[in-house]
């Protein structure tokens, strides 16, 4: 994915080269009207940028998503070490020997 990110960056550097060279020839009068070319190297830099925000929208939105998940778990470990206290606390002591008697005895 990088690599791609990479290859639209340069191609957006490249079409906005070409761009910044024909509005030089048209400002200096060297050319009179924009190359029939250019109006497709315009559409496909704002199709371009476009992407680019839609990927930069979803990338925030994913690591708003991920935030929410990784709250979820550390939630989700805390609630597992209480119960593990728990467990070992009512397996625990007298009570605990009771309590798994009785378990023994009501799966006979």
């Amino acid at each position: 994915m990088n690599e791609q990110a990479d290859r639209q960056v340069e191609e957006l550097l490249r079409v906005n080269a070409e761009l910044a060279a024909e509005i030089r020839s048209l400002k200096a009068g060297r050319v009179e009207s924009p190359a029939p070319g250019q109006g497709n190297a315009a559409g496909k830099l704002a199709r371009l940028l476009a992407e680019r925000d839609a990927l930069a929208e979803r990338l925030k939105d994913t690591e708003v998503a991920l935030e929410h998940t990784r709250a979820d778990r550390d939630g989700l470990e805390r609630q597992n070490q209480a119960m593990d206290t728990e467990i070992v606390r009512l397996r625990a002591g007298v009570g605990g020997f009771l309590r798994r008697l009785r378990a023994q005895l009501l799966n006979r």
